[in-house]
């Protein structure tokens, strides 16, 4: 993590959620790098982000301790917001970054009382939080009725920006609650289709159009994303 001082050229972000007000004091950057942890689950959330750059997954662990993945969050999303609004100073999930992540940083609790008090960001905040429980209901129910497959490539879509699935299979195979032998089939299926094409030990995005449509739109934090 790399904190910087905050920079005018953002400003625009921040009039988009009604905080173009706030003392300059309160801001600043924080840059995480590609796998590093935003929260940790159970440890203290000292500031609500806005994303500039970049995207993270979010992940439960399970009393079993296992890892299974609940959504993910792209440049405009929030995070933080829950724990702001409940005051719970513990994050409830893991946050890791999918990609380079770059924010704009609000410290909690110094800031909780301001953006509280903020109609307009109160307003957009609400308007978010129901677009994003609209689709993870939306999400959950599909995710239940379809395929392994069509959920591994909404995942190797979200996961892959730059067009090659590098992450490891056994962790995936978890995220995704599903075995590794019957993950490695899925994707030995998706290569015959020449959808992906194995490179080494990863997997490069053969038909992204394909991907995409077989994927549904699941994980995505929006229903207009999905098909």
């Amino acid at each position: 993590m790399i904190r910087k001082t905050f920079s005018e050229q953002y400003l625009p972000v921040l009039e988009e959620f009604g905080l173009s007000e706030l003392p300059r004091e309160l801001l600043s950057l924080i840059q995480f790098d590609k796998k590093e942890y935003i929260y940790q689950e159970g440890s203290p959330v000292n500031y609500l982000l806005i994303l500039l750059k970049g995207r993270a997954k979010v992940v439960t662990l399970t009393e079993e301790g296992r890892t299974l993945l609940h959504s993910f969050t792209d440049k405009g999303g929030i995070l933080g917001e829950v724990e702001m609004l409940t005051g719970n100073p513990d994050a409830a999930l893991h946050v890791q970054a999918v990609t380079p992540v770059l924010c704009i940083a609000i410290p909690l609790p110094e800031g909780a009382k301001i953006l509280r008090s903020n109609l307009a960001f109160m307003n957009k905040l609400g308007m978010m939080l129901a677009r994003k429980l609209a689709s993870t209901n939306y999400n959950s129910s599909r995710i239940i009725l379809y395929t392994l497959e069509n959920r591994l490539c909404s995942y190797i879509e979200m996961t892959s920006p730059a067009g090659c699935f590098e992450e490891q299979l056994t962790q995936a195979a978890e995220l995704l609650g599903t075995s590794y032998r019957h993950l490695l089939r899925t994707f030995e299926k998706l290569c015959r289709e020449n959808i992906l094409e194995k490179s080494g030990h990863s997997y490069r995005i053969a038909d992204p159009a394909a991907l995409h449509k077989r994927g549904r739109g699941f994980y995505s934090c929006y229903l207009g994303d999905t098909i």
